[in-house]
């Protein structure tokens, strides 16, 4: 079926390291659309988009798209499924499933980078909607931080017990 995405050959990120200005350019890499014919799979993401607060109907597939662990980034991974709402009409929503910068290299505006990119996709595809969840504490990435990480790049931060990681839910909605 081929991707159902538009997406540069790359993407440009800039960061100051000490005194000078430090650029590298990352590469996506994404799947083709596939088809989603479970009927159980089907119903898990049902029920993941509702503790997301999205009233999806069906889900008629996914692609992902990851970008390579190079330079300073440890991890950038989304997952774009294609879905129809209750109410009625279609659409993508993007789902990050990871995004890690190195720890050496945190606080530098990568990781702010990394979610000017993930918009920037977002817009070109007309999708309306970035979802995630926040996993527990690790070495190097207290849960906190990640929180406060994400409501200062705009998402909505909440916590619900449904969640399967940590209870911490991530929402954007780009209309």
């Amino acid at each position: 079926m081929g991707s159902i995405l538009k997406l540069k050959d790359k993407y440009r990120i800039v960061f100051k390291n000490y005194f000078f200005n430090k650029e590298f350019f990352i590469t996506p890499f994404s799947d083709e659309f596939q088809p989603i014919t479970d009927n159980e799979y089907k119903e898990k993401s049902r029920k993941k988009f509702d503790i997301y607060g999205l009233n999806i109907s069906d889900i008629e597939g996914c692609e992902f798209c990851t970008f390579p662990r190079e330079h300073y980034l440890l991890a950038f991974n989304l997952c774009f499924h294609k879905v129809l709402f209750k109410e009625g009409g279609s659409s993508l929503i993007v789902e990050i499933i990871d995004v890690a910068v190195k720890p050496e290299y945190r606080s530098k505006g990568i990781g702010s980078q990394l979610l000017a990119i993930l918009e920037e996709i977002v817009l070109e595809n007309k999708i309306k909607f970035i979802v995630g969840e926040l996993q527990d504490d690790h070495k190097n990435q207290p849960l906190q931080k990640r929180k406060i990480f994400f409501e200062s790049n705009g998402f909505k931060v909440w916590g619900d017990e449904r969640s399967s990681f940590s209870g911490w839910i991530i929402k954007k909605c780009l209309e």
